[in-house]
This record gives structure tokens, sequence and C-alpha cells, in this order.
């Protein structure tokens, strides 16, 4: 970020001195070695009347020993000490979405967003107009899917990046209660959500049936995505039933 506002004319400070002029921005963004005594220089800054930008606000981060806090968590630790909120940049907002479009020439509506975050990757894409793809080797699954709001709903269930490069496989209603997808079944019972066959076949037709299971209010969102998570778990693998 300092060589970013470098190259854009701004003079990266560090305002730990009150005796200094007091900075003229906040931008915030995700670092590994961020202390307390830095968020603190931060609020002190806001509250000195600083404009405050956030690069995102991830709330987690996934690493090789688990998820750890992102960037999300230390913007919350700075939104505790003072009275506004930031402008953020990143996802879930469209600008970057939109910048990218732009830069590459063409309408949002004819460009796909692909991320493995619902309310980030896939709202800030929603947001933008664009196409959305969830691929599901990171942060959500299956039953996150099946469970999110309609801003957060991706058109296309990806079981990896792969898929990106074969023809996509839509589920399809087949009856009241009953999508199909790949060889795969999901069937509404009247109380529980059944899962026949495997593969990300199985996931597209699970969600697909939660979406209009809690459209029509048959089933709430959270035990919908419940349910999916239990039938089809976070990656689809071999054939499951339940």
């Amino acid at each position: 970020m300092r060589v970013a506002l470098t190259e854009s004319g701004l003079e990266p400070v560090t305002w730990a001195d009150p005796a200094q002029p007091a900075p003229v921005a906040v931008l915030q963004g995700y670092g590994a070695e961020v202390t307390a005594a830095q968020l603190a220089e931060a609020a002190y800054a806001i509250q000195a009347g600083a404009r405050w930008v956030a690069t995102n606000t991830d709330r987690t981060l996934p690493t090789a020993r688990g998820i750890a806090p992102g960037n999300g968590a230390l913007v919350a630790a700075v939104r505790a000490a003072v009275d506004v909120d930031p402008e953020v940049v990143g996802k879930p907002g469209p600008l970057m979405y939109e910048q990218a479009a732009r830069l590459l020439g063409r309408a949002p509506e004819r460009m796909l967003g692909v991320g493995d975050r619902l309310e980030t990757d896939i709202a800030g894409a929603r947001a933008a107009g664009m196409r959305t793809a969830l691929v599901l080797t990171g942060v959500h699954g299956p039953g996150d899917a099946a469970a999110a709001p309609a801003e957060q709903r991706p058109e296309l269930l990806l079981e990896g990046l792969a898929d990106l490069l074969v023809p996509y496989a839509s589920p399809q209603r087949v009856g009241n209660g009953e999508w199909r997808c790949a060889g795969a079944t999901a069937r509404w019972d009247g109380a529980q959500i059944e899962v026949e066959g495997g593969g990300i076949g199985a996931a597209r037709a699970a969600v697909a049936l939660a979406w209009d299971l809690a459209d029509d209010g048959r089933l709430d969102a959270d035990v919908a995505g419940a349910q999916v998570r239990s039938s089809v778990g976070h990656r689809p693998g071999a054939a499951s039933t339940s």
C-alpha cells in the first residue's frame, strides 16, 4: 500500500507523534504483523478527522494452519473506537469489479465474477452487475450457498476452477420439491432435503432446491443450509444419501 500511495503522489506517514501534523486519511489493509499500537494510531487519526478507507472487510483469512482473522477483524477493532464507518474500496463493494470491466473493455453483464466467499466475492460481483460463480475450494460450501440471501446467491457452483473449462450442467426442476443435475437428485419430503447421488451435481441440485423452498417459505434458509451441508458436505465428493 505504501508503494501505491507514493506512486499516486501521496506521502505515507506513521502518526505516532501528536506534535506532528495529523494525517488527512487512514488507509487500512491487512498485515500479519499489525499491532494494537498501530490500530490505536489509526483510531486517533480518524477521531481527529482523517478520512478512513479500508481495502476490504473480509472477516477471516484461510491459511495453511486454519482460519485466521482477516482485515475485517482489524477494521472492526478500529471501528469499536470511532464513530464513523470506513469507505470500503474492495469487496463487497462493486468498485474493483467495475474497474476490471473498464480495463477489459467489457460490459459487466458479459463478465463472470469467481470467488470462494459469498458476502464479499459473490456480493461484490453481483453489485457490479456480473454473473457469479462460487468455487467450492475455499471458505464457503454448498450449505453456505443454500442459506445465502438473494444478493449473495451465485448463478454457478464450481467444484474447482477446472469446471470453467467444461460445459456447465445446470440443475433442473422436475417436480414440486424435486431438482436434478448431472445424475443426482434432491427431493423435499416435507421436512428434510434428501439427496441421491454425489459430486457437483448433487450440490447444485440441493442448493437449487433449498433456494426454491426458502423463497416459497416452506423452509427457513438457515435450516436449508444445514440440511444441504449435512447431505453433501463442504466439497461434494462421493455419493451420499440423507
